[in-house]
């Protein structure tokens, strides 16, 4: 009988048993002999390599093509790409590392210090510079392509340098947020974090970056032929103009098609004053001008989600009101350049979030009315109603009783918006510090016995939208009854439970060239 040994471990015991190694031991033990290493290789692949987040630089941008080019390719699903930008020298006085407490008291380790700020100094400019470049050549569009072509991706995010990639949230600091392969490197070399330097630019290059970013990889997405179910734009830490949802005639062919395709979008974005507004001329009103014109060509495209997030967006433009307008009667007759979007029919949609926006009530009750039939899940939180006091407020739940007869979840936490904002809190049973919470299928019921507790009626004049009978009649919306038969909704893209949780600590390890020992050798 054979002495027992670590290749006779069962495989479940020894992928239990390398869970608890960090990603440089784990990397070790993989290359001790061939055995673990095929043994482990797929457990490794899908804990480190299922989701990862780049940066458009050549080094970051090479590791995702080297990657897709690799037997772990069948293994990376989604992907992310930060806007983080090597810009502003300002930003290298901000972030590089302070000189030693008692360096006056020493000329040498004065003097050498001095000597390694200034060649951290050049090497940040040369990065910088190297980027500039690399993207304004159209380089980083090409390896993305390339890089995409060979992936079969379900999931791609756009993300700015304080926000969440895979959750949609901002972090609002370094240590919360994501993080781009790359940066640890830029780090070790010139001791700047990015988040520190995209902080020191100027509003309009932030603005012009992050649209470009988005316009770059829709076209990537488009050219290479992928079909991914998810989109994702998160730049709570950045702004971006509506400039980045612009489809050039050029590309649309190529781009729509993967639009059209995708199954849930997540726009959380912090949005910019455009500087490409349109006019449009709405069906019997003047033309008026907005500046959501290419979002709203955007989502008119993408007519198969069933899940859909809207973040930081405010109606100055009517662009809510354009969400739940119906279909029109009549084709459009008036001059081809003052055409609006079409209103989308998302006829698959079950799942709607509405986060940090401001609205109407009588908006926020047509987007649901419209999508009624299909609509299962809705979460609004931290949303403004304009003009809205105790009494329209408990209209509006009313309302919402009525138009949303078929949901099965629900989450309402809003505010009272004016001059001032006043929370607005709901109480019920199902409700938690003035915040409605509920899934069952007693819907209907339970949002009629929620009480509204806020500000005092206001001498607003009640607009006619707003009436009992109108709040909630959705004999318009018949035609779209019809709509049914849809499969119930999985959650797709199910993040894998671990993916994530160290993602970030395998960065300087990757960089430091565990990758080239072996980690995606082909």
């Amino acid at each position: 009988m054979s002495s027992p040994s670590i290749t006779t471990i069962p495989l479940e015991i020894l992928i239990q048993v390398a869970s608890y190694l960090d990603t440089k031991d784990y990397g070790a033990v993989r290359q001790t002999c061939r055995h673990l290493e095929v043994s482990l290789f797929r457990t490794f692949a899908l804990k480190y390599f299922s989701k990862i987040q780049f940066m458009r630089t050549e080094f970051s941008l090479q590791a995702l093509v080297d990657i897709s080019e690799s037997r772990l390719s069948p293994f990376l699903k989604h992907v992310a790409i930060g806007t983080d930008i090597i810009s502003s020298l300002g930003a290298f006085e901000g972030s590089a590392r302070v000189a030693p407490r008692y360096a006056n008291t020493n000329h040498t380790m004065h003097t050498n210090y001095n000597i390694e700020r200034q060649i951290r100094y050049n090497r940040f400019s040369q990065l910088a510079a190297d980027q500039e470049v690399f993207i304004s050549t159209g380089q980083d569009q090409q390896m993305l392509i390339r890089a995409f072509r060979n992936l079969n991706l379900e999931r791609v995010c756009i993300c700015g340098p304080c926000d969440n990639a895979w959750d949609g949230t901002s972090g609002g600091s370094f240590f919360a947020a994501t993080t781009s392969y790359g940066t640890s490197q830029i780090f070790r070399e010139t001791s700047v974090r990015l988040v520190s330097s995209m902080s020191r630019t100027t509003r309009a290059v932030e603005v012009s970056t992050a649209s470009k970013c988005v316009q770059s990889i829709l076209f990537a997405l488009g050219l290479s032929g992928a079909k991914p179910k998810r989109f994702d734009v998160v730049m709570n830490s950045c702004a971006s103009s509506d400039q980045a949802f612009h489809l050039s005639s050029f590309v649309d062919k190529t781009v729509l098609p993967m639009v059209s395709g995708l199954e849930a979008i997540n726009l959380d974005i912090d949005r910019h004053d455009n500087l490409y507004k349109r006019l449009i001329s709405p069906p019997g009103r003047e033309p008026c001008e907005i500046d959501t014109y290419y979002l709203r060509k955007f989502l008119s495209h993408a007519t198969l989600i069933k899940f859909l997030h809207l973040g930081n967006l405010h109606d100055r433009d009517g662009f809510f009101e354009w969400l739940g307008a119906r279909a029109p009667s009549e084709a459009y007759d008036g001059p081809p350049e003052f055409e609006p979007p079409s209103s989308p029919i998302f006829s698959q949609l079950r799942e709607l979030e509405i986060v940090s926006c401001s609205m109407s009530p009588q908006q926020l009750l047509t987007i649901v009315r419209k999508h009624s039939t299909t609509l299962r899940r809705l979460f609004i939180e931290d949303v403004s109603l304009f003009d809205i006091d105790i009494e329209a407020a408990a209209r509006f739940i009313k309302g919402l009783a009525q138009v949303g007869k078929h949901l099965e979840d629900v989450h309402l936490s809003f505010f009272a918006a004016g001059d001032h904002d006043f929370p607005v809190a709901i109480t019920g049973r199902y409700s938690r510090g003035g915040i409605f919470s509920y899934k069952g299928p007693n819907m209907k019921e339970e949002l009629e016995d929620l009480t509204v507790i806020g500000p005092p009626p206001s001498d607003f004049q009640e607009d006619d939208d707003l009436s009992d009978e109108d709040m909630y009649d959705d004999s318009e919306y018949d035609e779209y009854d019809d709509i049914n038969g849809f499969d119930d909704f999985e959650e797709y893209l199910q993040e894998q439970e671990d993916g994530m949780g160290v993602i970030n600590d395998i960065f300087n390890e990757l960089e430091s060239g565990l990758i080239v020992a072996g980690f995606y050798d082909t």
